[in-house]
This record gives structure tokens, sequence and C-alpha cells, in this order.
């Protein structure tokens, strides 16, 4: 089975890995190939050398035996010695002829190796870069959020600052009329809410600045109610002094001449405004978040197998000797070995980005 091209724990996955990996598995049974037919033929070799030394002995035996014996009575037994040299010669040549292909096919195999482990350095890198492309845009997501929560920041404290000026405002046009009359106790009474008003706005600020959005929704909704309450303070108001045949409004735009831009309507307009930025920047980094994890996650899987499948390669090449592991890896990258990587799942990553990225755009 192919180690690297399927099926394994770690398999490769764009197309130059698998087809580096079945080019460098398709070396490796060569080599196993030739290693088994070095094997045979050193066998072959054990055995005719071993068939030599006993005719030899068995010829040594009989001239011991017939001092006197002449060449033709040791005819037989010389020419199965000069048999056995040659048949020794010839397998001592097939052991040469197999080492050197097992030789060859050894550089080979190395030479796969390297390209293979080039490959897997190449998107090794190109999944470091993409991780922290998902990492930077995920940043991005963030930093929007908290733009958007100081801009709305900054606009709960200049709304604080306008209804602060007129529950002022308010209470001095108060103090200005008749103590306890109706007139000075309904412009204390919208002077308290504008107050609250005031006191929420701020903390509500605060909070958004701190981050906290539970504590900047509470604030909100005490602030909505502060409002809510104005208006029924201003509604009474207005029903008591045309009661009187007097004019609120009259009465209120004295109060207000100095603050005659102080209008709370404008800053809540301008704030729903940054509460809609804020919410679909919060909604963005909310999806942007769980692709992250999801791209992450696969990303980091897929460098973690490179990692595992480059230390198997580099392992197996150290094993074919320092002569055959020599050329250096940064040769075959800039060299051109490794094509620009078509991964499916960096091209999913790069498509996620894209998408990331316009959704700020």
């Amino acid at each position: 089975e192919c180690r690297n091209s399927g099926g394994g724990e770690d398999p490769p996955d764009t197309p130059e890995e698998v087809q580096a990996a079945r080019k460098a598995e398709d070396a490796r049974q060569k080599v196993e190939q030739a290693q088994e037919a070095v094997a045979k033929a050193g066998k072959k070799v054990n055995k005719k050398d071993t068939e030599l030394r006993k005719a030899k002995v068995d010829l040594q035996v009989y001239q011991n035996h017939h001092p006197q014996a002449s060449k033709a009575d040791t005819k037989d037994l010389q020419d199965k010695v000069t048999e056995e040299e040659s048949a020794l010669s010839a397998a001592r040549k097939d052991k040469s002829d197999a080492d050197t292909v097992l030789e060859q096919r050894q550089k080979g195999l190395a030479q796969r190796l390297k390209e293979e482990i080039a490959i897997e350095e190449e998107a090794g890198n190109g999944d470091k870069k993409d991780l922290a492309a998902i990492k930077a845009v995920s940043q991005q997501a963030k930093d929007d959020v908290q733009k958007a929560e100081a801009d709305m920041a900054q606009v709960e404290s200049e709304e604080a600052e306008t209804v602060g000026k007129m529950a002022d405002a308010l209470k001095k046009q108060a103090s200005n009329g008749t103590p306890g009359s109706e007139q000075s106790e309904d412009l204390e009474k919208e002077a308290r809410v504008y107050r609250e008003w005031q006191q929420d706005a701020a903390a509500e600020g605060k909070a958004l600045e701190n981050h906290d959005m539970n504590a900047a929704i509470t604030e909100h909704r005490k602030k909505e109610i502060a409002a809510a309450r104005e208006r029924e303070a201003r509604h009474d108001a207005c029903a008591h002094a045309a009661a009187r045949g007097e004019d609120q409004d009259v009465l209120e735009s004295e109060a207000f001449t100095r603050y005659d831009e102080a209008d709370p309507t404008k800053d809540l307009e301008k704030e729903n405004e940054e509460a809609r930025r804020l919410i679909e920047a919060q909604r963005k980094a909310a999806a942007i978040k769980t692709a992250e994890a999801e791209q992450e996650g696969e990303v980091s899987e897929h460098l973690t197998s490179l990692k595992h499948r480059k230390n198997m390669n580099s392992r197996d090449l150290a094993r074919l000797g320092p002569d055959k592991a020599s050329a250096s890896l940064a040769t075959l990258v800039f060299a051109g070995c490794v094509a620009p990587s078509t991964n499916t799942k960096a091209r999913r990553v790069s498509s996620a980005r894209q998408l990331y990225m316009a959704a700020f755009l």
C-alpha cells in the first residue's frame, strides 16, 4: 500500500502532494524490487562459492590420496573446479549488476523524496500564510467592533452633554419662577428626567468603552425609559400651561436660548445609526469567528499532516545515506521543482478570505 498517497493516517491533500507521493512510492517499490534482486543474487553467489569450495576440496582430497595421479586422472575434478569458478564469476557479475541497479534506484528514490519534501515545505508555508491571513481577518473584525463601540460611546457622551445642558437650563428657568408654582414644578420635573437621561447615557457610553454589551443594553433600556418619562413630563407641562393660557414651547425656548443646538432627537438619530453599524459589525465578527474556527482547524490539520509526512520522508532520505541526501532542498524549491499550489483547502481558505474582506468594504 502506498504509505502517503492515500488510505493512511495522514494522506496527501493537494494534487501536487498526491503526485509527488505517488512518484516517491513508485520509486520505493522499484528500490524494494532491486533489493530483492540483490538479495537473490547474493544467495546465488554464496551458493556458487560453497560449490566451488567443495569442488576444490574434492580435487585436493583426491590428489592427497593419489599423489601419482596424472592430469587425465583428475580431469573431471579439474573441470568441475573450472566450471564452478566460471559459475561463481557469473554470479558475482550478476550481483554487481544488481548492486548497480539498486544504487541507481536509491538515487532516484532520494530525488523523489527531496521533491516531495520540497512540495510539503512549500505547502506548509502556504498553510502558515493562510493561518496568518485568517487571524488577520478575524482581528480586523474585532477591531471594527471596537471602533463601532467607540463611535457609539462618543455619541452617548455627546448625548449626555446635550441633555445635561437641557437639565441645567430647565433647572435655572424653574428657579427664576415662583417657588412651588405649577410652572416651576413642571420645569423641575422635566429637569430631573433630563438629568436621569444624562446619567443613563453616560453610563451606556462607559459600558461601551469597557466593551460590556450587557451593561450597555441595560443602560440603553434605562435611557429609553427616561426619554419616555421626559415625553410624559413635557406633555403634562404643555397641558398645564395651556390650562393657564400659556405656551410651554415659548417658555422653554427662553430657557434654551443659550443652547439653541441642544436637541436630543438629533443625538438619538445619530445613536440609532451608530447602533446599526455596531450590530452589523458584531454580526460579521460572529460569522467570521465561526468560519475562522472551521478554516483554522482545517488548515492546522493539513499542516500537521504535512509535518508528519515530511518527517517520515526525511527519515527515509537519511536512511539512504549522506551521499544520496546531500542535495539542497532549497535548490529544488528555487529551481522551480515546486509548482504553484492548487491546494483545494487553500483555495477554500482564499475564497473565504475574499468573502471576509468583502464584508468590510
